[in-house]
């Protein structure tokens, strides 16, 4: 984040995903409808003023409630000067409360502020994204199955007794219904792959490419599971696949006091895949 904009756009992100997050989880707003604006336009007696997070409920009839948030990443203290400029945002948004959030702000700021009992300021640190601890040692992976072997057994049969077939042409029925064959297997065999990746030691591996494989049977009463008429009694996969592990880079930490810390991810493909900026927001903790 190299220009001004950037660093504001970064933070006011970090805020809304942190007080969406508050919203969902609270008892006393998750029922209700709200709505959180960025950048929201606002025209009061032919005065322009924008806010930066716009946030309206609609608790009852004739009741809709606005709280506003100004977001400032600057380098230094907030001045009195916009605590006087959000004080009028305030009022101009009928707001029942405003959150000036900032990295710090100067005694005049605070004096300024301790003047309107509608606003209240707020401490955000912006950490090294370099140095940031992450979450569950976060991580991307992309599966994608490289070769799969299905052998279904005649109900009572010896091993040697296979059913052969096209999958794309099989006629087949699971509990006396018509079942899509192809559909059926590819469920399973991604299931399979899911069940196999709860102990990949992807914490422990650098990024890259790995193979593995992974099997899967099922066993079916007599008549349950049918092949072009052939009563299969066991069924089993293998599937061979290569995982694509990659661990983005960190774009932004903030800490926000008293109401809870965002750690944003970088874009980032993997396989086939790409993942927009992905976020993690935690609870409030202290600022130290």
């Amino acid at each position: 984040m190299s220009t001004p904009q950037e660093k504001g756009n970064a933070l006011e992100a970090a805020v809304m995903a942190i007080e969406d997050l508050i919203l969902r989880t609270s008892p006393n707003v998750k029922e209700k409808t709200y709505l959180i604006e960025s950048k929201k336009l606002i025209n009061v007696g032919g005065v322009r003023h924008e806010i930066d997070l716009f946030v309206t409920f609609e608790l009852g009839p004739g009741y809709n409630p606005v709280y506003i948030f100004e977001c400032k990443n600057w380098k230094d203290a907030v001045g009195k000067n916009e605590i006087i400029v959000f004080a009028e945002k305030i009022a101009a948004a009928g707001a029942q409360r405003g959150f000036f959030v900032s990295k710090s702000f100067t005694s005049d700021a605070v004096a300024q502020a301790n003047k309107e009992p509608r606003m209240e300021l707020v401490v955000a640190a912006e950490h090294d994204p370099a140095s940031a601890i992450l979450p569950f040692r976060y991580q991307s992976t992309f599966q994608k199955p490289t070769h799969v072997k299905g052998l279904f057994s005649r109900y009572g049969a010896q091993s040697a007794n296979i059913v052969k077939c096209d999958l794309s042409r099989a006629v087949a029925t699971l509990n006396g219904s018509p079942l899509n064959l192809i559909a059926y297997m590819n469920a399973w065999v991604t299931e399979a792959i899911n069940q196999s990746m709860l102990t990949f030691p992807s914490g422990t591996l650098a990024d890259g490419t790995y193979e593995r494989e992974c099997k899967s049977e099922r066993t079916f009463a007599e008549g349950v599971f049918t092949i072009n008429e052939a009563v299969v009694q066991i069924a089993s996969i293998t599937a061979q696949f290569e995982i694509y592990l990659v661990r983005p880079a960190v774009k932004s930490h903030f800490e926000v006091n008293g109401r809870g810390r965002v750690i944003s991810f970088e874009a980032h493909t993997v396989g086939n895949v790409t993942f927009n900026e992905v976020q993690f927001i935690l609870g409030p903790e202290p600022i130290r």
